[in-house]
């Protein structure tokens, strides 16, 4: 799949989508790759190619509900192959998602000790006080303030890569 294969068609967001890795570098002992879990499709096209416009060029998975990340997460059918679905290095996490909300994911994945340094960062539309303060204390490493315009999304996208990813890597 290429970059303009996977960009289309905006009704091929509601896919799992993969941007392959030209070079995988360890962290943790495992090679790099995104897990987004977005409901929007719109977004999760947008912060697609954010992520490739930041230069960041690491298998990316998109779920659309926290069912489907913790079924991810834990390999569950259709996720059972871990070449073709890896642990993410990076959760990026919106928290009202549809069927398990992103709290609950929160909450599920740091009381897994086989995935407990997996990098979660939620990226949520909401700026609540009680909102950024729960999810610090569920363990996320990281809120960010999900942008409103593309430009702000690459920021983003670039951010996430040099900090949570190439930085986190020299650790």
């Amino acid at each position: 799949m290429n970059f303009a294969t996977t960009f289309s068609r905006l009704e091929d967001c509601k896919r799992v989508r993969v941007i392959p890795s030209a070079v995988e570098r360890p962290i943790h002992t495992r090679p790099l790759s995104i897990l987004a879990a977005e409901d929007d499709p719109c977004d999760a096209l947008l912060l697609e190619q954010a992520l490739f416009c930041a230069g960041l060029r690491v298998p990316t998975h998109f779920v659309e509900d926290g069912q489907e990340a913790i079924g991810y997460l834990r390999a569950d059918p259709p996720f059972s192959n871990r070449i073709t679905y890896p642990l993410p290095t990076l959760l990026l996490l919106k928290l009202d998602l549809p069927r398990v909300n992103g709290f609950e994911v929160l909450r599920w994945l740091r009381s897994q000790p086989g995935l407990s340094r997996t990098l979660i960062v939620v990226f949520s539309p909401s700026s609540k006080p009680d909102d950024i303060r729960h999810a610090y204390a569920l363990g996320a490493d990281s809120y960010l303030l999900k942008p409103s315009d593309t430009g702000e999304f690459i920021s983003v996208a670039a951010h996430l890569k040099n900090y949570w990813l190439e930085m986190s890597a020299e650790l």
